[in-house]
């Protein structure tokens, strides 16, 4: 009998066996081992499996095979290896190419215990010591004697009259088997099938529908010739009835178990992903709430429970090879083969009450799911969490098919959020598992805790709470305490005193008590510190570095394809290259067998001037004196001081060349008039060639001082203005011009360097407050964003007492405005405590719902920004809305043809109708089309008689949306309010009122303004609201992306308008 190894099936014939495998040709890291006494080989593959078979035993003569399952009598001992060899000569090769993966191998001669690690020193001591090795003299750990049975006991004769293959040899349908369980194993084929073409060959879920539905509508159309020509061939050659054939035909019809499958389990992509989770462990991913972004969108995580993963681990197999396998290793003190033989392992708590325990072990790395050079970069960017398990042998950990997916969460949302709320459940499970364990078959109970968290450098003090600025940083370490300064002194091999759990939260607690962001290196307490058994400022806390080697290859031959670079990192690992050092010692024969010729010396040449370079920079920093240890080393000449002082002072000595001005320039600059657009080019070509005479690359900062000088001499000229309100600092446009010239003169001369964003120890990814990270982007605009104390008049029972009293009065149908502007007033301060708290929309709706009609808006915005909400809306649309109406049926319509068919439109829907709220409707139609922004982002139209309960929110946009009851805005007779998709006031009679109420409710609720808005919102708040802050922006912020104080669109238009502006007055 031979009994199948995946399975446990037994089967009488070889032959059989062999054709029984096939059901089996699609399990994950299958080994077909062949069972005939003469033949000791294993395949990886069915098909190799298949041809060995047909070549070597399918003979007419008897096939000479034991009665016992395996009949192999030498086999590998290397963990989960289990290789059958045909003599001793195989079993060393064999060996030999363990060695070669880098495991460790015992001698396999009885009675020597030497272990080796290296090939040419185990193929030393078999030439030496074993040269005449016989199967006799094998060790008994590379026998496989539970299995192995005496070559005499040959097969018995009832056997012989059994099996077919021993008489002749019969066809494959002959040796089929058709068993109950046929169906099943046959289904499990087909999920494995599939399986592997969406997670091995990353096919999508359309793709393979289409593949099964081609398959199964091929496989139909053969079986319907099939049973056209059985039916024939039955009606000429026997004298059955047509209702017998019939009958056949059925019954064929009905066996067809690859019809089954895929009109059944396989039909669709929702039924083939049901199959999978009843055929296969299966573990559901856990859906976690975070929060609600900057922009009230819903962000959440995926987390696959821990506990439910390793349960199926535990029922495995591997699980029970593993506890034997410990138990059968014998530990040798004087070597290191594992984490389990080192201090911190043997001196854990946990891992001795618990010798059996699991050893977790989690990786965490974010990874970009677009491209990275692209224009999505960073975001998309994912962080992914993993798990190992550390009780498995060394080359089965780091198999990729044993890590286990743990969590994916947006590295923006985990950021924002914070650890505690990201990894909540992850360290749930990790507490249970610690106490509790998890109960397998046998009624014990196995526990686990974690061992390490393994990442790279950067994630690794991310979550450790450790700071992550490590050029400026004055802790940089996480290992221990070195200084900056102390690491740039004369001796490169200083040490710090080694980071503790003590030391580690001393400097927590000192950060929450001093309400400092850091101290000592140390930003927050790690969440992963309240496991019971584990602390990150153990040694555990392991550093993945990325290859230096795979970028030092990839740097000079970049079009290299992946595979090629594969095989020289193989290579170099080969010849010994563990660092870039040792790439001096590279030559160029070493490559010639991998590498054209060319490819070859390019790298060679590239390695020896790197490492050449590096041993200069080396010397030139330990000859250095003292003093200059802190500074960066340079080949070429130190600057005299005398110029260091002129490039830093140069600006302040700075005169601006008046006199080189021309004629026409000055007569404008002394009248107080505004220079042409083709005098004030000249004018900024002139600066700017003086200003590159004294420093060749004047900066942003040098350019700001310069047009602050420019200014304070002829503010009437070249300030930044509107109808002579100052728009932000009033001299932003000069720098931007000023700027673009010098970048435009530097660009021929200077080579494309991408420069490195700086930042602080401040600015990088704390882990600070929701309250206090929204208050550093929210602020913007604000003169009382948070009130740290109550007024002395009011405590917290007054507070309640006048919202309550404010909650009935809403409930009324009429109110008294002068009876809820003081209540407004009064309860400022819980209002904003509850803002920048982060309470939920609705909740604020029931709790203040006078904050979202008029009255109760414009009090809150007052007292907010200090800016009288219509009030200065209505000023400033009566001083400047004609010149910027004028400006955009004109000038903005001959420039732009989506400008002017804008105007077209709304000069058809206005009609004859006259009045200050039809000129806003313009100017804010207008202003869209002129910055290319979408309408839709702004209004949202429904029908004139269409009910609150009928608008269809889920197709508003997240942000403050004015809702239109009316074909247009100027047809429409009432307008409602919406904020993150919801209706927060059905009732806004006039369009001026919907939009103050709109783009006070930014302010009031701290919501950013969206991107595809940020030109007009930003243009209408400098320009009619009169909020000009000198620094920051109220637009949703990109990371990686340049923020600018004011917007360059708006203020190009603002230039265009104070141009045009001089022209209509001269």
């Amino acid at each position: 009998m031979f009994s199948c190894n995946f399975c446990g099936k037994s089967v009488k014939s070889l032959r059989g066996y062999v054709l029984h495998c096939k059901l089996h040709r699609n399990e994950p890291r299958c080994l077909f081992k062949c069972f005939a006494v003469d033949c000791k080989q294993t395949f990886v593959t069915y098909a190799s499996f298949k041809a060995h078979f047909y070549r070597k035993h399918n003979v007419n003569a008897p096939v000479n095979v034991t009665v016992g399952t395996a009949v192999v009598a030498v086999k590998c001992a290397v963990a989960l290896c289990e290789r059958q060899c045909q003599d001793a000569n195989s079993l060393i090769a064999h060996l030999k190419e363990h060695i070669v993966e880098g495991r460790a191998v015992s001698c396999p001669v009885r009675g020597c215990t030497d272990v080796f690690k290296v090939k040419s020193s185990f193929s030393s001591h078999m030439s030496r010591k074993h040269r005449d090795l016989t199967e006799s003299r094998i060790s008994d750990l590379y026998r496989d004697l539970s299995a192995y049975q005496s070559s005499s006991q040959s097969v018995p004769a009832e056997l012989h009259d059994s099996c077919p293959e021993f008489v002749e040899a019969g066809t494959d349908e002959g040796y089929m088997d058709t068993s109950d369980d046929f169906s099943d194993l046959f289904l499990r084929n087909v999920c494995l099938f599939y399986l592997k073409l969406q997670g091995q060959f990353l096919l999508p879920a359309s793709t393979t529908q289409h593949i099964v539905d081609e398959i199964q509508n091929i496989h139909e159309l053969g079986q319907t010739y099939s049973l056209s020509k059985l039916t024939a061939l039955l009606k000429n050659e026997t004298s059955l009835s047509d209702d017998d054939i019939a009958n056949i035909c059925q019954s064929v019809r009905e066996s067809d178990l690859f019809s089954d499958c895929h009109t059944g389990p396989m039909r669709t992509a929702h039924s083939r992903t049901q199959c999978f989770k009843k055929m296969f462990n299966y573990v559901e991913p856990k859906k976690v709430f975070l929060g609600r972004d900057e922009n009230r969108i819903g962000r959440c995580a995926y987390y696959v429970p821990v506990k439910e993963t390793l349960e199926c681990f535990l029922k495995s197999g591997m699980w029970q090879n593993c506890v034997s396998e410990e138990h059968s290793a014998e530990p040798r003190s004087d070597v290191l083969t594992d984490v389990t033989d080192g201090q911190m392992f043997k001196s854990n708590d946990f891992f001795v009450q618990n010798p059996s325990s699991l050893r977790l072990v989690l990786y965490q790395d974010a990874f970009e799911v677009v491209n990275p050079l692209g224009s999505a970069k960073t975001r998309h960017k994912v962080l992914a969490v993993y798990l190992s398990v550390a009780n498995l042998p060394l080359h089965v950990r780091s198999d990729t098919n044993h890590m286990s997916l743990v969590l994916l969460c947006r590295e923006k949302d985990f950021k924002l959020f914070g650890h505690a709320k990201v990894f909540s459940d992850l360290l749930a499970d990790l507490k249970e598992l610690e106490e509790n364990g998890i109960a397998v078959s046998d009624e014990t109970v196995v526990k686990g805790t974690l061992y390490c968290i393994a990442g790279d450098n950067l994630g690794s003090h991310c979550i450790g709470g450790f700071s992550e600025n490590f050029s400026r940083a004055e802790y940089f370490c996480r290992y221990c305490l070195i200084t900056r300064s102390e690491f740039q002194g004369d001796d490169p091999n200083v040490c710090g005193s080694a980071r503790t759990i003590e030391n580690y939260n001393l400097a927590v607690d000192r950060i929450q008590t001093e309400e400092t962001h850091g101290v000592e290196g140390v930003k927050f307490k790690s969440v992963f510190n309240t496991l019971k058994y584990f602390n990150v400022c153990q040694p555990e806390m392991e550093d993945v570095e990325p290859s230096n080697v795979r970028s030092a290859i990839t740097n000079v031959l970049p079009d290299l394809p992946t595979s090629v670079v594969h095989i020289v990192l193989e290579t170099l690992q080969s010849l010994g290259v563990e660092s870039i050092e040792d790439f001096k010692y590279i030559q160029e024969a070493d490559l010639l067998t991998i590498l054209r010729p060319i490819q070859a010396r390019k790298l060679v040449g590239a390695w020896k001037q790197t490492t050449q370079t590096t041993e200069i920079h080396s010397q030139s920093t330990l000859t250095s004196p003292p003093s200059s240890a802190c500074s960066s080393v340079s080949l070429s000449p130190s600057p005299s001081p005398s110029r260091l002082i002129a490039t830093i002072d140069w600006v302040d000595s700075f005169q601006i060349p008046w006199k080189k001005l021309p004629e026409a320039s000055m007569q404008c600059l002394e009248r107080g008039k505004r220079p042409s657009p083709k005098l004030r080019r000249e004018m900024i070509r002139i600066v700017v060639s003086e200003m590159m005479l004294a420093c060749a690359s004047p900066s942003k900062q040098a350019s700001t001082e310069v047009a602050k000088k420019m200014v304070a001499k002829y503010p009437c000229s070249l300030q930044d203005v509107i109808e002579s309100d100052v728009v932000g600092a009033g001299y932003h446009s000069l720098v931007k011009q000023l700027q673009a010239r010098i970048e435009n003169v530097k660009r021929s001369s200077v080579p494309r360097i991408q420069k490195r964003k700086r930042g602080s120890d401040e600015c990088d990814t704390d882990e600070i407050p929701a309250e206090q990270r929204a208050a550093v982007q929210d602020t913007y605009g604000c003169i009382m964003w948070d009130m740290k104390f109550m007024p002395v008049s009011e405590t917290l029972e007054s507070q309640q007492e006048k919202k309550d009293q404010m909650k009935v009065l809403s409930e009324k149908t009429t109110f008294s405005p002068e009876e809820v502007k003081p209540l407004m007033k009064c309860t400022f301060f819980s209002q904003r405590k509850a803002i920048n708290s982060g309470a939920d929309l609705q909740s604020l709706i029931e709790e203040w719902p006078f904050l979202f009609k008029e009255i109760g808006m414009i009090v809150h915005f007052h007292d907010l920004t200090g800016v009288s909400l219509k009030e200065t809306f209505f000023r400033n649309v009566e001083k400047k809305g004609k010149r910027v109406l004028d400006f955009m049926r004109g000038i903005g319509a001959d420039r732009s043809k989506q400008v002017l068919q804008a105007v077209t439109k709304l000069k058809i829907q206005r009609g004859q109708l006259e009045g200050c709220s039809e000129d806003v409707k313009d100017l804010v139609l207008l202003l869209l089309s002129y910055f290319n922004e979408k309408e839709e982002d702004l209004f949202y139209y429904v029908e004139e008689t269409c009910m609150t309960k009928e608008v269809q929110v889920e197709s508003l946009p997240v942000t403050p949306c004015i809702i239109v009851c009316g074909t247009s805005c100027y047809a429409a007779k009432l307008f409602m309010l919406s904020v993150d998709q919801k209706i927060v006031n059905d009732d806004i009679s006039n369009f001026i009122a919907a939009v103050c109420m709109m783009f006070a409710s930014y302010y009031c609720l701290n919501i950013h303004y969206p991107v595809g808005l940020g030109s007009t919102l930003e243009f209408i708040q400098r320009c009619f609201f009169n909020i000009n802050p000198e620094k920051g922006t109220k637009v949703e912020t990109k990371k990686n992306k340049k923020q600018l104080s004011v917007n360059p669109r708006v203020l190009s238009l603002i230039a265009d308008l104070s141009d045009h502006e001089w022209r209509e007055t001269c």
